[in-house]
């Protein structure tokens, strides 16, 4: 799968075996439509090593389970919503020297009419939904 934002290219796999595979046909493409790259003048080792950095970094935050955090008094807390096509979700965070770490975790499976709303309806209802849940 190929997502590509005004900035950006992503390229997924399904397995990690598949990727290099998947990334060598994407830069052959790039090539042929003459695109252009702010990575062209690195040297491909160094970039392959900050990759498999972030590979490794990746794996690890995956493999520890998240520890739900406590919010001092006056912090700034960010909220983050998901929308997918049979649930919205959202994650309370609070942001740390470490990085930032999870509070509370919503999750909310769509049912009946739910599952035929708009994107915009959805994320709506994603942050009614955490609204709700979060009230003191």
């Amino acid at each position: 799968m190929l997502e590509v934002y005004m900035d950006d290219m992503i390229v997924k796999s399904h397995e990690e075996t598949d990727h290099a595979a998947h990334l060598r046909k994407v830069f052959e493409q790039a090539r042929r439509s003459k695109m252009r790259s702010t990575l062209r003048n690195a040297p491909l080792g160094s970039e392959q090593a900050k990759c498999e950095q972030a590979l490794q970094h990746l794996k690890k935050a995956l493999s520890e389970p998240p520890v739900l955090s406590r919010p001092d008094d006056e912090e700034v807390l960010y909220l983050y919503l998901s929308v997918a096509s049979e649930a919205v979700d959202a994650a309370l965070i609070r942001e740390t020297t470490e990085g930032q770490k999870p509070i509370y975790f919503i999750s909310k499976a769509l049912q009946g009419p739910e599952l035929r709303y708009q994107l915009i309806e959805k994320v709506a209802l994603a942050l009614v939904n955490a609204t709700r849940r979060l009230r003191h």
